[in-house]
């Protein structure tokens, strides 16, 4: 399947998924982006009022219906693609957030030369916290725990 059929059939399913089965008013943008080696990124972009349910808390609904489509989508193409769904720029919210929240608490690191434990969050939520605070001589950031558990521990640079 081509591209251009590939977000055809994406969008249909989009519409047909939020609007015509679950009755949301919103808008719905779809486009294929390039990806490492042959892999294509479907992106999946949905606008309106009252969507705040789509995306539940901290994105738990918004990553369950993502991967459903993901399933339902390679029913369709007989291939498997990427997908990334993003309700009223919610992700990109959310990844300012989480940047605010490691700056934060790598201020307490350095200011008070102490270690700072963040809640459990998901792979995608520490990968940001990770990568945000990557630059940075001042302090290192350390995943632990398992499961629901895993958080991301930062800690003074010169903590062994």
């Amino acid at each position: 399947m081509d591209e251009q059929q590939i977000v055809e059939k994406a969008k249909e399913l989009a519409v047909e998924m939020l609007t015509v089965r679950l009755g949301f008013e919103c808008e719905i943008d779809v486009e294929i982006e390039p990806g490492d080696g042959d892999r294509k990124y479907v992106l999946i972009k949905v606008v309106g009022d009252d969507l705040g349910v789509m995306i539940g808390q901290r994105g738990v609904n918004l990553e369950a219906f993502q991967t459903i489509f993901a399933l339902m989508l390679k029913k369709e193409t007989g291939e498997w693609n990427s997908v990334f769904v993003d309700i009223n720029d919610y992700r990109e919210k959310r990844k300012r957030n989480i940047t605010d929240m490691a700056l934060k608490a790598m201020q307490q690191v350095v200011d008070f030369d102490v270690e700072v434990s963040l809640r459990p969050m998901s792979p995608a939520d520490r990968r940001l916290i990770h990568m945000a605070l990557s630059d940075e001589e001042s302090v290192k950031t350390e995943s632990q725990g398992y499961g629901e558990a895993r958080h991301i521990v930062i800690q003074p640079a010169s903590a062994q």
